[in-house]
């Protein structure tokens, strides 16, 4: 794509500063007649409308649902913004902008806004305002803090008759490492918090636990609270998932095409159970074994709340595939355990027969030997009981992150002089003030030539980044790549210079065959007859 996701604080104004540039240098002026005149550098309305709905889909900033008829909404407020206005002059420009074939033309105003600094800039800051400040007569050696207020109140300086171009504020970019190790360092800090002690150390071993894991699991659920985007390799197979549904709501029927005979339940019981516990490893893993039995026995003998908040940041830690196959399993046996027409084992009570069937499918010990086989169904019986609280996304960790990755991307300004030239010296509030990052001033035509260089190596690494990423499935590499190549044609061409090479980034797939959507449970037909 030829826009990023723009994230951070401005976000909206980012995105209309955006959005009124791409429009001036996208939107189509020519030659048009209307009522017997013809006017020059005007456009259509409809051809607006029709601009504005193909940027909006195309923008991953607002998405491809994006109908024409919001499109037609935005144009009425770029135009009640005074962006264009009607070709016969500000007369006739009182009424509200249509999707229609009445022309309008772009003026010289610009409805941009500006953006606030944290630390209340007035006005856009000019980089001629700042080169005026700097050249002042001043006697002090080291860096002062720059004053925006006056700076802002300084007339433009021209140089040579040129206007220089605007300096403007960015945050600092953070890596997805950076990122997900946010996440990661404040679930530690939270459960530090709840458990009561100083570290984790004893609890936890940092290397088995992932950020991404964690991000993950907070940020991509469904309205239910389970964990979506899941690779498809990943995911539950469509006959354990009409087997799961089967005995959700037995004895009603699901599907009108199930075989009906004496002991149906209990073989698509035996479904469900031989795919649980057939797993290569609980749904809890090995690893986390020793974390979830010491957080749960440090916690059991208090109120009911403290366990579950501290089971919810545990519960995080699991591979997103593994947490949403464990909240599917829990909340089937919870729905199960309570229905007193499904009968599975006359023996024992069906809550305690579910309990023994899949506690060690839920959470196990490598060895055996060391497993806590009634802390196990104890624990396994809470996490049933508890399902809908211990899978609930806390809040506060979301908000948490999210300013800590704001604070994080602040930038402080200081001003220096030396000799002749002019230094802006940018220090991130994150970093440490030793660490400096200069920049020196710069011709127009230099500025220029940089800032197109830098496009490039940008657009060249996003475009390495897509080809590399190993866990986006092929199609949407396809997807992806083919969208690329529609916006930047001469940076695709450089990477790809033959066709022939494309077929590699797409690793053949094995064929699936489609599920049996009208008999979903078509296996079982033959288990009794």
């Amino acid at each position: 794509m030829g826009e990023h996701i723009t994230a951070g604080p401005y976000r909206a104004t980012l995105l209309w500063n955006s959005l009124i540039r791409s429009f001036r240098n996208g939107i189509e002026l020519g030659r048009h007649r209307r009522y017997m005149k013809t006017y020059d550098e005007c456009f259509v309305a409809s051809d607006a409308v029709e601009w504005m709905h193909q940027y909006l889909t195309e923008n991953p900033n607002f998405g491809t649902d994006v109908s024409r008829a919001q499109a037609v909404q935005l144009l009425k407020k770029l135009h009640k913004s005074r962006l264009f206005e009607d070709v016969r002059g500000p007369k006739h420009n009182r009424g509200e902008f249509t999707d229609s074939s009445r022309l309008f033309r772009l003026t010289l105003a610009s409805p941009s806004k500006s953006i606030r600094t944290p630390i209340a800039l007035r006005n856009n800051l000019k980089l001629a305002n700042l080169r005026r400040h700097t050249e002042e007569k001043t006697s002090h050696a080291e860096p002062v803090k720059l004053d925006f207020d006056r700076m802002s109140s300084l007339p433009s300086l021209h140089d040579n008759k040129t206007t220089l171009p605007e300096c403007h504020f960015v945050t600092k970019p953070l890596t997805a490492q950076e990122i997900e190790e946010q996440w990661k360092l404040l679930t530690f800090e939270s459960l530090e918090k709840i458990l009561g002690v100083q570290g984790l150390d004893d609890i936890i071993e940092p290397r088995y636990v992932s950020g991404r894991n964690i991000m993950h699991n907070c940020l991509y659920i469904n309205k239910s609270g389970v964990v979506t985007n899941i690779d498809p390799k990943d995911q539950l197979p469509h006959w354990a998932l009409s087997a799961m549904k089967c005995l959700a709501y037995w004895p009603d029927k699901t599907d009108e095409n199930l075989p009906n005979y004496p002991g149906f339940e209990k073989d698509v019981f035996r479904v469900v159970k031989d795919y649980f516990c057939g797993l290569k490893e609980p749904l809890m893993t090995y690893n986390m074994y020793e974390v979830i039995t010491n957080v749960f026995g440090l916690t059991m003998d208090d109120c009911t709340e403290r366990i579950v908040k501290a089971l919810q940041l545990v519960c995080l830690l699991l591979p997103p595939a593994n947490r949403r196959r464990l909240h599917l399993l829990l909340r089937l046996i919870n729905k199960m355990a309570t229905n007193d027409k499904l009968v599975l084992d006359k023996t024992q009570p069906l809550r305690l027969f579910l309990l023994e069937t899949f506690s060690r499918a839920v959470l196990c010990c490598h060895d055996e030997g060391e497993m806590d086989d009634q802390l196990v169904i104890q624990l396994v019986a809470f996490l049933m009981d508890h399902y809908v609280d211990v899978f609930a996304v806390p809040i506060d960790l979301k908000t948490g992150v999210e300013a800590r990755i704001t604070k994080l991307q602040r930038t402080k300004v200081t001003r220096l002089r030396h000799d002749s030239n002019i230094y802006i010296r940018i220090r991130y509030a994150s970093e440490d003030p030793a660490t400096l990052h200069y920049c020196q001033k710069v011709s127009l035509d230099e500025y220029e030539n940089q800032r197109l260089t830098a496009s490039q190596q940008a657009l060249a690494t996003l475009l390495e980044e897509i080809i590399q990423d190993n866990s986006m499935s092929s199609k949407e590499k396809k997807k992806r790549l083919k969208q690329f190549q529609k916006m930047h044609p001469d940076i695709y061409l450089r990477r790809f210079p033959c066709s022939l090479s494309e077929p590699d980034l797409y690793p053949s797939q094995p064929r699936i065959k489609p599920p049996l959507l009208a008999k979903p449970l078509l296996k079982l037909k033959g288990l009794r007859l």
